[in-house]
């Protein structure tokens, strides 16, 4: 069964006051675990043969001790899942969010020029960094006005946000976009957005 990372909360530890057991012996479990977006818990890391494990008590709510927090961050509005694998959250660098919300994950959805941009030579694509990592996701207009805005829905804490005009006609063209890129890394500080793209400068662009 395959399940996206960031619907995961991995490397979580448990103790006797947990009150683990394994679902099939109901003998007790103490040690490493993980816990899925629909609130079950599998011993050790994400793995298809994993043993699902329950509380005595019946309840799928984390330990109030967990160095994590007890919600998982879910997206409802989640696209393109196989693809969407570059936001892995490490929920225990996470602080001063409300634990009793759910918020929403940026997820894979680009910009695709219109026939309009084209005529105009150019378009705008967007994107979001993880503020720890080289993690960057293509988004939409709409989800980076969310994440630029700070829209409180969203988990906006994790990322920073840029765009760059992207050139789609001629030869000329892949080195404008080229130089896009390394105009945007240099300016905000970053790097690894050239491999994100796949050093594919030509994409979307015609005639050439």
């Amino acid at each position: 069964m395959y399940i996206p990372k960031n619907r995961v909360i991995t490397n979580l530890q448990s103790n006797k006051s947990d009150s683990f057991m394994y679902k099939d012996t109901k003998e007790s479990f103490v040690g490493l675990y993980y816990k899925t977006y629909d609130g079950k818990f599998y011993a050790g890391n994400p793995d298809v043969n994993a043993r699902e494990l329950i509380k005595d008590n019946s309840e799928n709510i984390p330990n109030a001790s967990d160095p994590v927090f007890s919600n998982i961050v879910s997206n409802s509005n989640l696209k393109n899942e196989i693809e969407y694998d570059t936001t892995v959250l490490d929920y225990s660098n996470i602080k001063n969010i409300n634990q009793s919300e759910s918020k929403k994950l940026p997820y894979l959805c680009s910009n695709i020029p219109t026939e309009e941009d084209y005529i105009n030579g150019k378009y705008t694509r967007y994107f979001v960094k993880k503020v720890n990592s080289n993690d960057y996701i293509e988004v939409n207009k709409e989800i980076y006005n969310k994440i630029n805005s700070k829209d409180k829905e969203w988990l906006f804490e994790l990322y920073i946000t840029f765009k760059m005009e992207w050139y789609l006609k001629g030869y000329e063209s892949v080195t404008l976009n080229q130089n896009s890129v390394f105009t945007v890394q240099k300016n905000i500080n970053i790097n690894g957005l050239d491999f994100y793209l796949s050093y594919n400068f030509r994409k979307f662009v015609r005639n050439i």
